[in-house]
């Protein structure tokens, strides 16, 4: 779970910031970091001592919010500050994740599925909602500016600003969408070690593919004339 929220970090919010700075900050201020934990467990743990998701909502989560705030009252320097405050706004704004959801041995990408509009510092242009994927060896994205949106997926090799690539693809979908559908969609993945030799790096890729459309599925509503809607214990959209 923190590996995934440490690379979403500097890819959502644009920030000069890299893994192994994000961290450093995790370390330096160990009570922060098991607050941001407790936070993503109290939204979406299985333990049903946690109660359901209306007392989670109007109890758990309003004092686990306070006890973070508290705690970043000890965090002198600005830099952490803003990196503790953006990761705990990724976890807060996130709506559904597949982390809890039992899998098999090779089931290794976590999806978290994110409501954007609530992220203050996302760049514009801001996504209706966002789905980001995390496994042994990808990264992937999927971006969507409403609840009812058409585009492709693509293998990228812009390793340090996938994201970016993917927003300026979306934005051209949109206009491209104009006469279909309201508006566009875009996602994208990239692998962690790209084989030299052509034929195994596309083997590669179709797995990582695979892998990244399983993990986002994992987290999506099947609409088949009733909605059927995805296993998890809370569902905040």
């Amino acid at each position: 779970m923190c590996s995934s929220y440490i690379e979403i970090t500097p890819l959502q919010l644009n920030a000069p910031l890299t893994g192994e700075t994000i961290n450093m900050v995790l370390l330096r201020h160990p009570h922060c970091s098991r607050l941001l934990f407790e936070t993503f467990y109290a939204h979406f743990s299985l333990d049903p001592s946690l109660g359901n998701q209306e007392y989670r909502q109007e109890v758990l989560l309003p004092e686990k919010k306070q006890q973070f705030i508290e705690s970043l009252e000890k965090v002198k320097q600005i830099t952490d500050d803003e990196v503790l405050r953006s990761m705990y706004e990724l976890i807060e704004n996130t709506l559904r994740t597949n982390f809890y959801i039992p899998k098999g041995a090779e089931d290794t990408g976590i999806s978290i599925k994110l409501d954007s509009g609530k992220i203050a510092q996302m760049p514009d242009p801001v996504p209706f909602r966002e789905i980001y994927v995390h496994d042994l060896g990808m990264q992937g994205l999927h971006l969507r500016f409403g609840s009812v949106a058409r585009g492709g997926l693509r293998w990228s090799d812009r390793v340090d600003d996938f994201r970016t690539e993917i927003l300026g693809l979306v934005k051209t979908q949109q206009t491209k969408n104009v006469v279909i559908v309201p508006v566009g969609s875009k996602g994208g993945f990239i692998l962690k070690n790209t084989p030299i030799e052509r034929e195994e790096a596309i083997l590669e890729s179709k797995k990582h593919y695979r892998r990244f459309i399983s993990a986002m599925l994992e987290i999506t509503d099947n609409i088949d004339h009733r909605a059927r809607y995805s296993l998890q214990p809370c569902c905040y959209l």
